[in-house]
């Protein structure tokens, strides 16, 4: 199993810590992301908001204006 195949179900060892966040934290996931398996995210219960934008996994370079605007709404309410 590659790291790339671990990252993408979900299952290396950097993923799996998400689990274990206390502190309020958000994924921004692209609709067409193919890298990261989103039902890891969606089950996350530790994840307090996902959103959902379009694009794929470059959300920051597609969209560097709503993702920043995304980023500071989320950290204005932490």
């Amino acid at each position: 199993v590659t790291l790339m195949d671990s990252f993408s179900k979900g299952i290396s060892p950097e993923i799996e810590k998400l689990r274990e966040l206390t502190i309020p934290s958000m994924y921004i996931l692209g609709e067409e992301e193919k890298f990261v398996d989103k039902s890891f995210f969606i089950e996350n219960n530790s994840i307090s908001e996902i959103l959902m934008m379009n694009g794929g996994h470059n959300l920051m370079l597609d969209y560097p204006r709503e993702f920043e605007e995304v980023i500071l709404k989320f950290a204005s309410k932490v």
